[in-house]
């Protein structure tokens, strides 16, 4: 008789066993991705327009972003430096135009995500920095120290509400932003400097939250992992 119940207990664990496993292994039902809402205009679409008028104008077909690049090397002399602005300025200004409007970059919560971006605001940000060099050597610091805070609004922009990759990004545009600004400081006039101090207190009262960041990264490696289970378990 005991035998017999053994059997029983055992054979009922075999089948239920299974559907236990499944039931434990089982991925949570999450709700979809809280998504930012996208301003309209979006500054993202005109830094967006701007790379890509970049690229076509430095990059030759084929090119990554990595060697296209090359062609804003900041160490040129002033005057090859001065050429490479002038066939830039177009994506420059399409760029400044982005600065009147509030930034969202549109995110994908997905290992598959493109972030293919990143590399034209880079490119941006080095064009504003080149444009300040030019402008420094021609005397003219008070447009030179726009062009370098250019740099700095560019990177307090890419790097708001967003995931850690883009904070990196921002420091990166912001550091060739200060640079610039270290290098004419004590050239500036009083009121050259006056206006600059009021753009760096505007940019810097207005400076997104670091948190906010960490927050995207945690929804987006939630979702991302759970997305690569479920489609490798299928």
């Amino acid at each position: 008789v005991v035998g017999l119940r053994m059997l029983v207990v055992l054979a009922v664990g075999a089948v239920a066993l299974p559907f236990y496993l499944r039931w434990a292994n089982a991925l949570p039902e999450l709700p979809p991705a809280p998504t930012p809402q996208l301003p309209s205009p979006n500054a993202f679409d005109f830094y967006l327009e701007a790379g890509r008028m970049l690229e076509a104008a430095l990059g030759r077909p084929g090119e990554t972003p990595r060697q296209w690049m090359r062609e804003l090397d900041l160490q040129l002399l002033p005057e090859d430096l001065a050429w490479i602005v002038e066939q830039i300025r177009p994506a420059l200004e399409r760029a400044r135009a982005g600065f009147a409007y509030a930034y969202q970059r549109p995110i994908v919560y997905s290992f598959r995500a493109d972030f293919s971006v990143f590399p034209y605001f880079r490119a941006l940000a080095r064009g504003f920095a080149a444009e300040a060099i030019v402008a420094r050597c021609e005397g003219d610091f008070a447009r030179a120290v726009h062009s370098a805070l250019d740099a700095v609004h560019l990177g307090r922009d890419v790097g708001a509400n967003d995931l850690l990759i883009a904070q990196r990004v921002s420091l990166a545009c912001t550091a060739i932003g200060i640079y610039q600004l270290d290098r004419m400081i004590f050239d500036l006039s009083s009121e050259s400097a006056a206006g600059a101090l009021a753009r760096v207190r505007e940019l810097r009262l207005s400076w997104p939250s670091l948190g906010l960041n960490y927050e995207q990264e945690t929804r987006y490696v939630l979702y991302a992992y759970t997305e690569e289970v479920r489609s490798n378990s299928m």
